[in-house]
């Protein structure tokens, strides 16, 4: 009998273990998962949606040879027509990158976290940047760019050596400061010289920076980076609601990505294809006999011509783009806070349409 007992518990035992082991893997998993769950997930996009593609590490690099302090610094990567082109959050624009001096610091090193900031808690590290000294009479330094691992993945970055090179952002970095630069601008909250733009194809932002390519300073890392004493406020900080693909995605993320963004496609795909187009034609057209002579004469033909136009009025993209430059041609607008949120729903059929009533009057 406790044989039986014994066996039959064993039994329960790997059923209720095999069905929590079905539960777990109908979840997308993430930077612990296979990635044949990422790509299942990702399957059918576009190469140019992947995140990295836009945020290329070697032109940021590059930028050090610019900068003289952390603000400035900051500007370069937010330049318009620069090396960012990044979009998280898929409304349309490049999203604004800010940077942020470790607080952590060595005799030897010094760092930067970048990142997007989209509300209070909502932060995504991009990339960290690590400078290093080996004497502190040097004029240069060496420094590591390394990538976000749900950005770019593991281990993904450049380093370079410019020790015997004067480095301004160097000396100002491992100058004797009590205070540490943090970035006060975000996602809506811009400096005054700032204007909001566009994101571009990513074939189109390559050749854009193809000029960063050529950089003999700097390699690529594929391994492990080496001995780093310091430390960011936001190792792997992620921001949940990413629309743009990622090489390693958090669970949260792949969840959102699977969902929500596929909720929105499908939306788009529906209001591209216009549904209601071929029932207004049925319902109100005014050649109909009955309907003509139930309505009166000119009632119904003005009520179907009017609807069209007034439609148009009352929808948002007209009104956005009324408010912005006004030609309806797809620039962002100077208003930096109206651009972001006006230039989000889709252009063509519903912008002519809008604001003048051209539509279908004309």
């Amino acid at each position: 009998m406790n044989v039986y007992k014994v066996s039959v518990l064993l039994l329960s035992s790997l059923f209720f273990i095999a069905c929590d082991t079905d539960a777990i893997a109908e979840l997308p998993r993430t930077n612990d998962s296979s990635s044949e769950s990422v790509k299942d997930v990702y399957d059918g996009e576009a190469e140019g949606d992947l995140a990295k593609d836009n945020f290329d590490l070697l032109a940021v690099g590059s930028l050090l040879d610019e900068a003289e302090d952390g603000a400035e610094f900051e500007r370069l990567l937010n330049k318009n027509e620069g090396i960012n082109n990044l979009d998280l959050n898929g409304d349309g624009f490049v999203d604004y990158v800010s940077v942020e001096e470790f607080e952590d610091r060595a005799d030897d090193q010094r760092g930067f976290t970048l990142l997007s900031r989209f509300g209070p808690d909502d932060v995504q590290e991009i990339a960290s940047i690590i400078l290093g000294r080996d004497r502190p009479d040097r004029s240069g330094a060496t420094f590591y760019v390394q990538g976000n691992d749900q950005i770019y993945g593991n281990n993904y970055g450049y380093q370079g050596n410019w020790l015997d090179k004067t480095l301004k952002i160097a000396s100002w970095a491992f100058g004797s400061r009590d205070n540490y630069y943090r970035s006060p601008y975000y996602y809506d909250n811009y400096p005054d010289y700032y204007r909001t733009y566009r994101v571009i194809g990513t074939p189109v932002y390559r050749n854009r920076v193809y000029k960063y390519q050529v950089n003999p300073a700097m390699t690529k890392i594929t391994t492990p980076f080496g001995k780093i004493k310091i430390k960011s406020r936001y190792p792997g900080r992620s921001y949940r609601r990413v629309h743009a693909r990622l090489v390693n995605p958090t669970r949260e993320q792949l969840i959102f990505y699977k969902n929500e963004r596929g909720k929105f496609k499908d939306q788009k795909s529906k209001d591209k294809n216009g549904p209601d187009k071929g029932s207004k034609g049925k319902d109100n057209g005014p050649g109909k006999g009955s309907k003509a002579k139930d309505n009166g004469p000119g009632d119904g033909s003005d009520k179907q011509v009017d609807k069209p136009g007034k439609r148009g009025v009352d929808t948002k993209p007209g009104k956005d783009n009324n408010r912005g430059n006004g030609k309806g041609n797809g620039k962002p607008p100077a208003q930096k806070d109206n651009d972001k949120k006006g230039g989000k729903p889709d252009k063509g059929p519903k912008m002519k349409g809008g604001g003048k009533g051209k539509g279908k009057n004309g």
